[in-house]
């Protein structure tokens, strides 16, 4: 599967899960890129995805010992 753009999921230190997705295609570095969470689920992230133009393929980090991004964007309920 191609990557457009930077699709990562995270789950933090606080159990909650995180989207970092790039702002435009090829989009990868942190200063290209909004983080939106938290989610409960990695699913319920995922489905907040779906609501963005093809990210292509995605990478999925269920460690839970990254920190919470400093900068989040709280979803934007419809």
């Amino acid at each position: 599967m191609s990557k457009q753009r930077r699709c990562d999921f995270t789950k933090c230190v606080d159990g909650k899960w995180y989207l970092t997705l790039g702002d435009h295609e090829h989009a990868y570095d942190d200063s290209d890129c909004t983080v939106y969470g938290p989610f409960e689920t990695e699913a319920e992230a995922n489905q907040y995805r779906q609501r963005f133009p093809n990210p292509g393929g995605s990478c999925t980090d269920s460690s839970g010992t990254e920190p919470v991004p400093a900068n989040v964007t709280p979803p934007r309920r419809f």
